[in-house]
């Protein structure tokens, strides 16, 4: 019988190195994705997070608290990294972690990966949805249904069948996606314990130079205190004015009157809401930060080393391709950050 090399580990250092990358994976991953607009770039970091979450619980002797602590650090590190993220990032990895730190408390391991899997990839693609309802309203879904009757026709297929469906297939498609992609990754999690324990043995770890990155320190102008943003304010009152005053501008002036609607939500959102959240949430971890400012300082400290440890990784396995490649990257990878002797 294989020794479980992951039971053996130092659990309190095994726990701070996952919360570590699994910061790194909000913070860091997260902000390239959002960066370079990379599609599907939720169902990336969900993935990632829930194989994090699930290791934690695995090596940890009281999953369900480990959890909740290590979520209650990524938060922390995710707002003293990436203070420009959406309040809705951080809804979403706090409904990971705290369904993580549910499921694991009271079932088995694989049944929990799966279902965290499943619950976690779809919680973010329904997340998307719904901020894409607030801002646009059902006057989107209503053109693509028109859009897609459109096109079938186009192609030559009766288009009765799909008559004002079309959103629903799209939708469904794009919450498919997502839910089998939940339910694959859970699978894969319950052998993944079996395959780092294979690795972790005669895997070294190697030798890697770590450069400081330095952050620029310009400021950019508050946007709303721009001559460009109040000149756009001008033009949407003056376009709302006359919206309303004049009878038969509603029709010429309705698709003007939708993007308007877009922009006095966004403004809604970012100007008071989200900062409403976020402050609110500042607060929270603040009070926080002071009970668990060493394992939050521990786990900045490794970043660095991490960050090259998953190049030189993902170098390792170069001789294989497809998901195979990405499979052998994450056992790697994780074994490396595991095995890294930082002192």
């Amino acid at each position: 019988m294989n020794q479980d090399f992951l039971k053996t580990v130092d659990k309190e250092s095994a726990v701070i190195r996952l919360t570590a990358l699994w910061a790194m994976n909000e913070a860091a991953l997260g902000g390239l994705l959002h960066l370079f607009r990379t599609p599907f770039s939720g169902l990336i970091l969900a993935s990632v997070a829930v194989i994090l979450i699930s290791l934690i619980a695995y090596i940890a002797e009281h999953p369900g608290r480990e959890i909740l602590k290590a979520l209650i650090i990524v938060l922390i590190i995710k707002l003293t990294l990436s203070p420009h993220s959406p309040i809705t990032a951080y809804i979403a990895v706090s409904f990971q972690g705290l369904l993580g730190a549910l499921l694991y408390s009271f079932l088995p391991f694989r049944v929990s990966a799966i279902i965290l899997g499943l619950l976690g990839l779809v919680e973010s693609v329904f997340q998307k949805l719904l901020t894409l309802t607030l801002l646009f309203g059902m006057p989107l879904w209503e053109s693509l249904d028109i859009f897609v009757e459109h096109v079938l026709k186009r192609l030559g297929y009766s288009a009765g069948n799909v008559e004002g469906q079309g959103s629903f297939w799209i939708v469904s498609s794009y919450v498919l996606v997502y839910a089998i992609t939940g339910i694959v990754v859970g699978i894969l999690i319950g052998n993944l314990p079996k395959r780092i324990n294979q690795v972790l043995p005669s895997l070294e770890v190697p030798d890697i130079s770590i450069s400081a990155i330095g952050q620029s320190s310009k400021k950019k102008k508050v946007f709303w205190k721009t001559k460009k943003f109040r000149f756009f304010v001008i033009i949407l009152t003056l376009l709302a004015i006359i919206y309303f005053s004049v009878p038969q501008a509603k029709e010429i002036l309705h698709p003007l009157y939708l993007f308007f609607r877009v922009v006095v939500i966004l403004l809604l959102w970012f100007l008071i809401v989200s900062p409403l959240l976020l402050k609110l949430l500042h607060t929270f971890l603040k009070k926080k930060e002071s009970t668990y400012s060493k394992d939050v300082q521990k786990a900045m400290s490794l970043l660095p080393a991490f960050k090259a440890l998953m190049v030189q990784a993902w170098k390792d396995v170069a001789s294989y391709s497809g998901l195979k490649r990405i499979r052998q990257f994450i056992v790697v990878s994780l074994s490396y950050c595991l095995l890294y002797k930082d002192e």
